[in-house]
């Protein structure tokens, strides 16, 4: 909700060890104070903390110093206490960090009362008030934080508030809140507070020299239920999400960011200026949890717990970005959904940049990586990858610090590596352009070559792998094969020395591409390919920069399954029931009854056999036979009805089925005609087809590869993550032959099991004298988790606050 104005990053990619050498120190705990914590917000502006008393967890009674006083100058946080009604502070740079007693004369952990189920705070008046928004009374409370206390007059709002965010408009403290019935954003005057003089106690102060600024309140009309706000601070620009429909609304917050912009309603900010389908074509019926600016500008993301996923939004195109086609390989026909897949149910996120210097001569070398960190329902919080970019660029006065390059917009603005965050629009090629993912073609489009620099992208879209190792197809592949094939093999290979098993080079073969044809035993060669995430990388030598694809098994895009690759076999979402019916009127026509023929995968050119015995009545002896005699061609397709005629001139059936002789459900199959099927334990069969109506109609992605459930031998097979091409063999293939392979997956999601409940907020914490932070709000344990941002993915390097 509330930290997308500054950057914030790891300095390494890795993640860090925890030492253990040392002596063990006795950390005195404080006692519980935190009562259903909901959010965060940082105070690390004109306000600083003191030390904090080891005993007791206290502070001076005198007023807060002033930042500017201090040696070491450390901010600290302000926690939401949903429940008891309460804003505690939480001494951020203490080690451990800890909630602070603010009053030891009562019993407890002494925090400051504000109002009715407060849901949200946020930081005004450049860090010297805090304005907490209450539900239950509809209301804000102001914070004096130089004294922690509140201000005796709530101020009243228009309605329900569900989210709080601050900025400046013209140097004056601004506050936008997120209000429901009436669904608005309201924005009005923020709060300032001066310092008290240093006698005062401020534990029983009165704030008495806190103002708000000039103005008056604006109401902007909202489209639908809110869900979530998010502010950019140097753009003046905030985000809206909503729980009843899947769009973005963008609000120009100021004069300034409003510029040369139209409003949708209206002619002055503040006004949305655009309305961002984050629905895809598919659309949603869900609407999302949470919405955060890149910290660069780059993007918009959108967290929708309800398909588990984030979303990613180009921002300065107002587009989605189909993370499907984005994604290199590309998912199309892997997966249905548009945004990034999550684990289990996420419930908080936050944007993060990492950033690692690979060079440091004249000619330097960086790596950007931009992504989210995410917290679920399970406990879990784990890494998400958007996007890598190298960048190489001239740097004759050196590079900047991590420290500058995240805390200091102007100084970073200024400098040769600002260009690398100039982003090309995604995807990076058209659906026809990214099947070629051959290095030279991979270097073409990903590697950008600009008068001041050099970029190098790698589009990821997906969760981070902590696990080194790689996924691999195991053991050997099985197969079963027809009486009918064998007596062809024995008759092929006598009086010669060729096997006969599952390898033999006289029957078709399912193989890796690569695998030459002129093997004398299949039985070893790999049975498939399996997706790779090619990274482009840059290197700099003597001045000259250079460029390479390195390419990784894509772990996260594989699965723990069997697959099973069938000549004519037959498909697995027909006839599992007595359930088809011959029509009475018209010759030929077969229903379904009930079956989605277009989600089944059933073509034209198919053959459809029943496996019912016909009944006793008059003519039905001649629709007896062997198996297969009661096969026919099917020449029409429809949503839940075929049309079948007889196989010319084959040993079977020439008379079509009539009800007379079937008159009730009847069990039958549908097989291909000299093709083969491929079917994976999870991910099925899949089907090019799509039901519209009573038609059948070609998925759009069906061109685009990976969709695939049928193959030709000597054809290529490309499935959701694993490519291969049946070789074809001098005997070939008959009904019924089949080959079973399994690929093991070998990925381990980037993170750690912090045994949360419900997380609430996630907040990257910049730098409050003790380095980068992250900060986990959990409600159902009532803690708030913080850990050293290199430290995330270490599981005891971060403290528990309660």
């Amino acid at each position: 909700m509330k930290n997308a104005k500054k950057i914030a990053m790891w300095a390494g990619l890795g993640l860090c060890a925890l030492a253990s050498a040392g002596c063990e120190e006795q950390v005195r705990s404080s006692p519980q104070g935190l009562n259903g914590p909901v959010a965060l917000a940082v105070v690390d502006g004109q306000v600083c903390l003191p030390s904090v008393d080891g005993e007791d967890f206290s502070i001076a009674s005198r007023p807060l110093p002033r930042c500017e006083d201090m040696a070491n100058p450390r901010g600290f946080g302000l926690v939401v206490n949903e429940i008891s009604g309460k804003l505690g502070v939480v001494a951020l740079a203490s080690d451990p960090p800890r909630l602070v007693n603010l009053d030891t004369r009562v019993p407890g952990v002494t925090q400051i009362e504000v109002g009715t189920r407060p849901v949200d705070v946020t930081v005004s008046g450049q860090g010297t008030a805090a304005l907490v928004a209450n539900q239950g009374d509809r209301s804000l409370t102001g914070v004096d934080l130089w004294t922690l206390r509140p201000l005796s007059e709530p101020i009243a709002l228009p309605g329900t508030p569900l989210a709080l965010e601050s900025f400046e408009d013209a140097g004056a403290p601004t506050v936008a809140a997120l209000l429901a019935q009436p669904n608005l954003l309201w924005v009005a005057p923020g709060l300032s507070c001066e310092r008290p003089a240093d006698a005062v106690d401020r534990r029983d102060h009165e704030p008495v020299d806190c103002t708000r600024a000039s103005g008056e309140a604006v109401e902007v009309a909202l489209p639908g239920q809110p869900a979530d706000l998010n502010i950019d601070q140097e753009a003046g620009m905030a985000a809206v999400v909503y729980r009843d429909r899947a769009d973005l609304s963008l609000i120009a917050l100021t004069d300034e960011a409003l510029g040369d912009q139209s409003c949708l309603e209206g002619d002055a900010a503040p006004c949305e200026v655009a309305r961002i389908d984050w629905g895809g074509e598919e659309g949603s019926i869900w609407g999302a949890n949470q919405v955060a600016f890149d910290p660069t500008g780059a993007f918009i993301y959108v967290l929708e717990s309800a398909e588990r996923q984030v979303l990613v939004i180009d921002r300065p195109n107002r587009t989605l970005i189909d993370a499907r086609q984005a994604s290199e390989p590309a998912t199309v026909g892997a997966t249905e959904i548009g945004g990034i897949a999550l684990v289990r149910q996420p419930l908080a996120m936050v944007p993060v940049l990492e950033r690692r210097v690979l060079n440091e001569g004249p000619t330097a070398l960086v790596a950007h990586r931009y992504g989210l960190q995410v917290a679920s329902d399970n406990g879990s919080l784990y890494r998400v990858d958007v996007l890598d970019v190298e960048c190489a660029f001239e740097a004759p006065q050196g590079l900047l610090s991590d420290a500058e390059f995240r805390g200091d917009p102007e100084l970073r603005d200024a400098h040769p590596e600002a260009r690398c965050l100039e982003l090309p629009a995604l995807p990076l090629a058209s659906a026809e352009e990214a099947a070629d993912l051959s290095d030279s073609a991979l270097l073409a489009r990903r590697v950008i070559t600009a008068e001041t620099h050099t970029l190098a992208i790698t589009p990821i879209f997906a969760l981070r792998d902590a696990n080194s190792a790689q996924g691999r197809l195991v053991g050997r592949a099985s197969c079963e094969q027809p009486e009918a094939l064998r007596e062809a093999m024995s008759q092929a290979a006598a009086g010669s020395q060729i096997t006969l098993g599952c390898g033999s080079p006289l029957i078709d073969q399912p193989v890796a591409l690569e695998v030459p044809d002129d093997l004398r035993n299949y039985i070893d060669a790999p049975r498939a390919d399996l997706l790779e995430l090619a990274r482009a990388q840059l290197s700099v030598e003597e001045g000259q920069v250079n460029a390479e694809i390195q390419r990784q098994v894509f772990d996260v895009r594989l699965r723990n399954e069997r697959w099973t690759l069938t000549y004519e076999g037959a498909l697995p979402a027909v006839g599992s029931a007595e359930r088809g019916l011959i029509a009475r009127e018209t010759p030929g026509h077969f229903l379904s009854g009930g079956i989605d023929y277009c989600g089944a995968g059933v073509e034209v050119g198919d053959r459809l056999r029943i496996l019912s015995s016909p009944g006793d009545g008059a003519g039905c002896a001649g629709f007896a036979g062997d198996e297969g005699f009661l096969t026919y061609e099917i020449t029409a397709v429809g949503a839940t009805s075929l049309t079948i005629a007889p196989l010319a001139g084959a040993d079977t059936a020439q008379s079509l089925p009539t009800r007379e002789c079937f008159d009730q459900g009847l069990r039958y199959e549908v097989r291909p005609d000299a093709q083969w099927i491929a079917v994976g334990e999870q991910s099925g069969f899949a089907s090019v087809w799509e039901r519209d109506g009573e038609s059948c109609v070609r998925k759009d992605e069906a061109d685009l590869g990976r969709l695939q459930g049928r193959v030709a031998s000597g054809q290529v097979w490309e499935g959701p993550y694993l490519t291969l091409r049946i070789r074809e063999g001098e005997v070939g293939a008959r009904e019924g032959l089949s080959y079973t392979f399994r690929v093991d997956r070998a990925f381990s999601v980037a993170g750690l099991s912090l045994g949360t409940a419900l997380p609430a907020e996630l907040v990257l914490i910049d730098d409050v004298g003790v380095g980068s932070q992250l900060a986990l709000v959990d409600t159902g344990t009532s803690t708030v988790y913080v850990v050293p941002l290199d430290r995330v993915g270490v599981g005891s390097a971060g403290t528990f606050v309660r």
